[in-house]
C-alpha cells in the first residue's frame, strides 16, 4: 500500500518499506522512506493517510491474496543457504517454537482470511495518532516545507 501510493501514483519517495519486530510480545513498527526535503510533510501526510485508510478499511480480498502468494513465493529463499537455516534455527530455539515453524507455515499462510488480518490490523499496526515521526536532514528545512 505504501509503495504504490508515495511512490508509484504520488512520486512522493525514491523508496518506502514498513518494518514490525513482534515476536512473542508486542515491538517496533517502522516505516522508512527517503524522499525530497520539499516533499517530506507531503509524503508524511500521505503516509499516515494510508496507515488510517489500512484501520478504517482493512485490505481487500485482492491484496491479502497478493500478500499470501508474497509470503509463500519468499519463504523458501529465506532458509535456503545454511547460514539462513542455521539462523532460523536458532530464531526457533529461542522463541520456543517447534519444526511446525517451518513444516507447516504454507498451510497458516493459506488459512488467513479477512478476519485475521482484520484481527492483526486491530491487534499490531499502531495507529496514526500514536506514532512518533523523526527526520532526518536539515532540521531547519523541514521546519519550512
Amino acid at each position: 500500500m505504501l509503495n504504490t501510493e508515495l511512490r508509484l501514483k504520488g512520486g512522493l519517495t525514491y523508496g518506502i518499506s514498513s518494518s514490525l519486530d513482534r515476536l512473542t510480545q508486542p515491538g517496533a513498527f517502522g516505516i522508512a522512506s527517503f524522499t525530497q526535503t520539499e516533499k517530506a510533510n507531503e509524503a508524511i501526510d500521505l503516509t499516515l493517510e494510508v496507515l488510517d485508510r489500512l484501520h478504517a478499511d482493512s485490505l481487500d480480498a485482492p491484496s491479502v491474496a497478493s500478500a499470501k502468494a508474497y509470503m509463500l513465493g519468499q519463504f523458501p529463499p529465506a532458509i535456503e543457504t545454511n547460514g539462513q537455516l542455521a539462523g532460523r534455527l536458532a530464531d526457533m530455539l529461542f522463541h520456543g517454537l517447534g519444526p511446525e515453524d517451518v513444516n507447516e507455515y504454507a498451510a497458516r499462510v493459506a488459512r488467513v482470511d479477512a478476519a485475521a488480518v482484520r484481527a492483526a490490523i486491530d491487534g499490531v499496526f499502531p495507529r496514526s495518532s500514536d506514532l512518533a515521526i523523526v527526520l532526518i536532514g536539515d532540521a531547519a528545512s523541514f521546519a519550512t516545507a
